[in-house]
């Protein structure tokens, strides 16, 4: 059953209700009920919370494209809607971004012109014309980043000679040599290893009608005359937030090359050693992948690999069932096969905290709502390890907890930390016993899984050097290569382990007591000039500088430390005159504060819980922050789903529509807490 989803994005700001209509029923007391009791609603019956996770515009077409490659397309009723979320997205220039609120680019225009056309819209059509005249103007396709090549290649809608290089035979190399991609972030790892297969084997469709007129649209040149391989290492300026290092150019050339010329027989083994580790990835995930792009890109291997086969059926089931979207009256694919764990931990936290407020009156219902939280997050950690562990490249995962939940395998250190910390705190709220052993192998793994220079990572301790980012190809994304520390990784961490400590061993408390020194001396390494820090999965400062005071106080720093008031202090310096804040991508991008922008729910709430953090809650800055949300809470307690929040490798952003529910909550409780009713 495909994922339901409320509305998208409001289209215009919140308009604040003067600060003298603040009346008795929307102080802090009734804004914190009602908030708790909207947010209980949405509970699902499995006692989780999950909304739509979309917001990257190049999903969909891919989807689409394996679809055709396929010969799966849709019937008429379901590329209406396709074509409606594309409709929805497109930008006024006629360009689509890789995400929502990002520039225009050649990689996402083209296959969303492409995917409309494969579900039967006219060339000519006027949305498309425009597209069409907006990505001509930059280079047509030749200029897209190399994913959108690939992509295309499978349709004969690009020549495979004139993309950038993805040879199998890497997957053939000694583990210890530096560029063996292990040692490559794994979401970076398991969207490169299809993509060699499909390189290795030059997989193409025969071009029938239709994709013979696509190919003359695409280009302003016509087909047999474009020089394939001079454009492997292009890429048009609208696509190269991350430019291709120099390094490229010849290296592109010498593993052309040996495509041509290399052994045949090395070639064949390599490509049955790059398909034995897609089915270790099916297996382990249990068809469901690390993410949509893999997920995809499995579709598309196993498609020419078994044509029509039971492992096309299952991938292609997968897609609709687990990653389609439905949004209102369109289609989309999500980011994500859903975000359940996620949101389940922080909207549990918030409703424990809420809990403590005492301004909750039917404690009964709240009882059965974080009951059965508390049984979902209980079945979400992983009690076991990946099939084939070494040989899959895996790191063990007995003891973690996903984004998503436990089917699809793939833990993350902060999703482990809030899903150790909304189980414990769920569990206190229920008055239920923790089971001290699988506590101890949550700590086991957080321990294990800290970065040598102090921070934590996202999925897999760091393999590789830093060096390997001038090997980025992506074009599109930074940051891609290897298994980063983030300081809101860190500090969930941090937080996790603070609150898992009294179920420790001894022994685990001293190596727990090493691990924050460390986690702390990350902190303040990565703290801006500014006071700031950076967040790489939410947008942006207010995001970043809320986990980082958050971090650094559960590392023992006192609120009057220094560098935690430098970060409550660049808060109070960014606040918006209405008493909130607002970032955009754009923050992302450009990895700096960009202007004033219109405050926004979810960053004011982070703003909140920063000066919290910090030790200010009852400073005038807070009492603004509080009120600004509680004059922009609708009736039914809620608040509007009014920017996109999230984002991941700098450039692209992602939708978590419940952070604009669980946040606000958790903030206006415990500034209630630290702070009492506001007159």
């Amino acid at each position: 059953m495909a994922n339901p989803a409320p509305r998208v994005r409001a289209a215009s700001r919140i308009m604040n209700r003067p600060a003298e209509q603040l009346s008795a029923t929307t102080r802090v007391t009734p804004a914190i009920a009602g908030a708790a009791h909207a947010l209980a609603r949405s509970q699902a019956p499995d006692g989780s919370w999950r909304a739509p996770y979309t917001g990257p515009l190049f999903l969909l077409p891919a989807w689409v494209i394996a679809l055709r490659v396929c010969s799966r397309l849709p019937e008429h009723t379901v590329a209406e809607k396709m074509c409606r979320r594309l409709e929805q997205t497109q930008r006024q220039d006629g360009s689509w971004g890789i995400s929502i609120d990002a520039p225009g680019a050649v990689y996402t225009t083209v296959l969303a012109y492409v995917a409309q056309r494969l579900l039967g819209k006219p060339a000519e059509e006027t949305d498309l014309r425009r597209a069409r005249n907006w990505f001509l103007v930059h280079g047509g396709a030749l200029g897209a980043a190399p994913w959108g090549k690939y992509l295309l290649a499978t349709l004969s809608l690009y020549d495979w000679d004139g993309v950038l290089p993805v040879p199998p035979e890497s997957w053939l190399l000694p583990r210890r040599f530096p560029a063996h991609p292990a040692n490559f972030w794994c979401h970076t790892r398991m969207v490169y290893l299809p993509l060699s297969w499909l390189y290795g084997r030059r997989a193409a469709l025969m071009p029938d009608r239709n994709l013979r007129a696509l190919r003359e649209e695409l280009y302003d040149a016509p087909w047999d005359a474009i020089h394939w391989p001079s454009h492997r290492t292009r890429i048009a300026e609208t696509d190269a937030a991350e430019p291709l290092a120099d390094v490229w150019r010849p290296a592109s050339q010498a593993l052309a090359l040996w495509n041509r010329f290399g052994s045949r027989r090395l070639r064949d083994r390599a490509l049955k050693e790059v398909l034995q580790q897609i089915r270790f990835e099916d297996e382990n995930t249990q068809g469901l992948c690390l993410g949509p792009v893999n997920a995809v890109l499995h579709t598309i291997v196993w498609q020419f690999a078994d044509p029509g086969g039971l492992r096309v059926a299952r991938h292609l089931q997968t897609l609709e069932r687990e990653y389609r979207c439905d949004i209102d009256d369109a289609i989309d694919l999500q980011g994500y096969h859903n975000s359940a764990l996620w949101d389940t931990a922080f909207s549990g936290q918030a409703l424990s905290v809420a809990a403590r407020t005492g301004a909750l009156e039917d404690t009964d219902e709240l009882q059965r709502t974080l009951r059965r939280a508390r049984q979902f997050v209980d079945r979400q950690q992983i009690r076991t390890n990946p099939t084939h562990l070494h040989r899959a490249f895996r790191d063990r995962t007995d003891g973690a907890w996903p984004f998503s939940d436990a089917r699809q395998g793939w833990p993350t250190a902060d999703c482990t930390a809030e899903g150790l910390g909304a189980w414990l705190s769920l569990c206190a709220a229920t008055d239920e016993r923790p089971d001290r052993r699988r506590v101890r192998m949550a700590i086991n793994y957080l321990l294990r899984m800290q970065n040598p220079d102090g921070g934590w990572p996202t999925y897999e301790r760091q393999r590789g050097s830093d060096a390997l980012e001038k090997l980025n190809p992506s074009g599109v994304f930074r940051n891609i290569m290897v298994d980063y520390s983030w300081p809101e990784c860190t500090a969930s961490v941090l937080e996790g382990l603070m609150h898992a400590l009294p179920h420790a061993t001894a022994g685990q408390r001293r190596r727990i007591d090493r691990a924050i020194v460390r986690g702390k001396a990350y902190l303040l390494d990565t703290q801006r000039p500014d006071g700031s820090w950076y967040g790489g999965w939410g947008i942006c400062f207010t995001y970043g500088t809320m986990f980082g005071i958050a971090g650094l106080r559960a590392a023992g720093l006192p609120p009057d430390d220094p560098q935690i008031r430098r970060g409550a202090e660049f808060l109070l310096a960014h606040q918006n005159p209405d008493g909130g804040w607002g970032e955009t991508l754009h923050h992302c991008i450009e990895q700096r504060w960009v202007g004033s922008t219109p405050s926004t729910v979810v960053q004011t709430a982070w703003g909140l819980l920063g000066l919290i953090h910090g030790g200010l809650a009852r400073c005038e800055g807070a009492a603004r922050a509080a009120a600004w949300l509680m004059r922009n809470q609708q009736p039914d307690g809620s608040w509007p789903h009014d920017a996109v929040t999230g984002v991941f490798n700098q450039t692209c952003a992602i939708d978590y529509p419940l952070y604009a529910q669980h946040f606000p909550l958790r903030a206006l409780a415990l500034w209630h807490l630290h702070k009492g009713e506001t007159q």
